[in-house]
């Protein structure tokens, strides 16, 4: 889709939404990582996932190169991975408003911290190959500041672990929640 909107004549990616590289043809391994029964099946499934988003983001940088590509971070409702089988203590009356971006991180630690790994290997594959990406991250749904320091702090730490240098991280503020605690 990225080689296409740039030979149409596509300026960037303002928002590379991860959520749609695990679906399809990846929708087994997420779903192998939610239904883990242990940390080491977790990890293995989290090592196939961070593999195949390392593949698809190197694909979409290499696609966009020099143009700026803000990668989100996992974002969609937890229904959309799970389907119709999911277990009862996954079942949301609105996942809309349920387990996804930064709420579903705080409970999967590993998942953002994989999809900053992979990232960071993507821009690594990339520049190996003669190409220069421009890269941002953006972290879903924030909407207090102690979820803006706990997720910020794991893609800041998963970003200096890297030998690609460092990038811009934003926070995706979710305005109807922030706004009720604003207060506080």
């Amino acid at each position: 889709d990225a080689a296409e909107a740039r030979r149409l004549g596509a300026e960037g990616v303002g928002l590379c939404r991860t959520e749609h590289l695990l679906l399809g043809e990846h929708l087994p391994l997420i779903r192998r990582f939610f239904f883990a029964e242990d940390s080491e099946e977790e990890s293995a499934a989290l090592d196939d996932l961070g593999e195949a988003q390392r593949v698809d983001l190197t694909g979409v940088l290499m696609a966009m190169a020099p143009l700026p590509v803000t990668v989100r971070l996992l974002d969609a409702p937890l229904h959309e991975f799970l389907g119709d089988d999911v277990p009862v203590e996954w079942r949301e009356f609105n996942p809309m408003l349920g387990t996804r971006g930064v709420r579903l991180a705080v409970i999967r630690e590993g998942l953002y911290r994989m999809q900053v790994r992979a990232l960071m290997g993507a821009i690594a594959d990339a520049e190996a190959k003669g190409v220069r990406p421009h890269v941002r991250v953006m972290v879903p749904l924030i909407a207090t500041s102690a979820e803006m320091a706990l997720v910020g702090g794991w893609v800041r730490d998963e970003i200096a672990k890297s030998a690609a240098g460092t990038l811009p991280v934003g926070m995706m503020i979710e305005t109807p929640r922030a706004a009720l605690l604003a207060g506080d």
